[in-house]
């Protein structure tokens, strides 16, 4: 049986944008502690890729091994490097398996001659995966949106907690993405006074679409 919470806050702020507020400080700080029950890695997805990210500074700072994952669309990162799945990747012992030696050989020849060859492309890519795949496995936290949290490589793990931040912003059809992944227990943290979701389509809005699981 799956329990779930809602954590309501309130600001000043009613324009919509991303808070460093107490919200974010609490929310962290419940990621520490369900990470330290030792249960398996904490699921924390976003409504957006700024909530995510600093979020996921500030779950850092309390001393837990997070990985901020982007979705593979998604090319501009704005978190400070040692948190992004590309440092963690770069961050893997050269002694490691033989995929992480083979991703980091196949690194380093495509590097020195600039592309790779259609077989070493796709040898470069399956590496790839099993080395993220690695990185997922070790890490305590795993910060993405919502959306992102569809994608195979989040999507193939369980995880026994899950927190969604600014989840009055998070469509109710994106909010439940992260819930397929074995949840048993999901804080839902939100801010009522902010901005809802924003569907533009007129049609959608007729639908109901424009609707918060939170709120």
């Amino acid at each position: 049986m799956m329990t779930a919470f809602l954590l309501v806050t309130s600001s000043s702020n009613c324009s919509g944008a991303t808070l460093l507020s107490g919200k974010t400080e609490t929310a962290a700080t419940l990621v520490y502690h369900f990470a330290a029950q030792g249960r398996g890695p904490v699921l924390v997805c976003a409504a957006s890729n700024s909530a995510g990210d600093h979020l996921a500074e500030k779950i850092h700072r309390t001393g837990v091994s997070t990985v901020r994952l982007y979705s593979r669309t998604h090319r501009l990162s704005t978190i400070s490097e040692p948190l992004t799945l590309e440092a963690h990747l770069a961050a893997l012992p050269a002694d490691g398996t033989s995929e992480i030696k083979e991703y980091r050989s196949l690194l380093q020849l495509r590097a020195k001659v600039g592309e790779l060859s259609p077989v070493d492309a796709k040898k470069l890519e399956a590496a790839r995966k099993s080395a993220e795949a690695a990185v997922l496995h070790r890490a305590a936290v795993v910060v993405c949106t919502c959306s992102a949290a569809a994608e195979a490589r989040v999507s193939s793990r369980t995880f026994h907690f899950l927190l969604i931040d600014e989840a009055a912003q998070a469509l109710e059809p994106e909010a439940v993405i992260p819930f397929t992944n074995g949840v048993q227990h999901a804080v839902l943290v939100g801010d009522h006074k902010q901005l809802g979701p924003i569907v533009q389509t007129r049609q959608l809005q007729a639908s109901g679409f424009a609707k918060s699981l939170a709120l």
